[in-house]
């Protein structure tokens, strides 16, 4: 649930958003309320820990309702207010920054790491991707992939007992092997899922599940606690492996993920 207020009043408005929502629907559902026409206004919000930033809901930006969904606590304010004519279709604009959106920001980290040639096509050596500091300079010209970033650590220390798996926002640990999977998608672990499911490296069998309901529990309500996910899957100690045991020394399995790359992992 959100409170939207426009720029002709102070009376805020409650919306219901839900997760699986597009950025599309938020759109035409805000515009139904208020009776405007969609691409004539614009929702914008701050981010918690930076009010002094001002994010624009694009249309055009698929992830946009996505991340804001993650980002954000029950009952935000947004703000929706009218274009002008000149200043439909134009890019936000903060200083001397453009808000870019997540596709364009991933683009540059994966050309960047190695994961994408610069045609943006996927390379076979990204086995080798590394982040780099010139990635950490990318990402941390928007916070909302940092806020994202953390909350996807907070959420497998939550799951899987450390937020070392996932060692930067495209690539994971395994806790069942020693292997780093590379993710499609930026801050998005659950991709790792069918990895685990197919994995046979654990002694326990039953570590399999539990590493995938935990995450799935996590997925489904971020604001799940330790106590629930235990009800769902209980975590035993030293069923997973140690990440920073792995990070000292990590095993990446060219073949594993090869395959990954040939049905578009990245």
């Amino acid at each position: 649930m959100w409170s939207l207020e426009t720029s002709s009043s102070k009376m805020y408005k409650l919306i219901s958003v839900q997760k699986n929502m597009t950025t599309k629907e938020l759109i035409e559902k805000v515009a139904k309320l208020f009776k405007l026409k969609v691409g004539y206004f614009s929702i914008t919000y701050s981010l918690p820990q930076s009010q002094d930033m001002q994010i624009e809901i694009e249309g055009e930006d698929n992830e946009g309702f996505s991340t804001a969904y993650h980002l954000l606590p029950n009952f935000s304010k947004m703000k929706v207010e009218l274009k002008s004519q000149s200043s439909r279709g134009i890019t936000m604009q903060i200083g001397n920054r453009s808000i870019r959106n997540k596709e364009v920001v991933s683009e540059e980290i994966k050309r960047e790491m190695g994961l994408h040639d610069d045609q943006g096509r996927r390379k076979r050596g990204c086995i080798n991707a590394i982040w780099s500091t010139k990635c950490s300079d990318i990402i941390e010209c928007d916070p909302r992939f940092l806020l994202e970033f953390d909350k996807v650590q907070s959420g497998l220390e939550k799951a899987w007992g450390s937020k070392q798996y996932l060692l930067n926002p495209f690539q994971i640990l395994c806790p069942l092997c020693d292997e780093i999977r590379v993710l499609p998608k930026m801050n998005q672990p659950e991709e790792v899922i069918a990895h685990i499911k197919n994995c046979k490296c654990s002694a326990l069998p039953s570590a399999r599940d539990i590493a995938v309901k935990r995450l799935e529990a996590w997925k489904a309500n971020n604001f799940i606690t330790e106590q629930q996910l235990d009800s769902v899957a209980e975590l035993v100690p030293g069923l997973f492996k140690d990440p920073s045991i792995i990070t000292s020394k990590p095993m990446v399995r060219a073949a594993v993920l090869a395959r990954g790359i040939v049905e578009g992992a990245v």
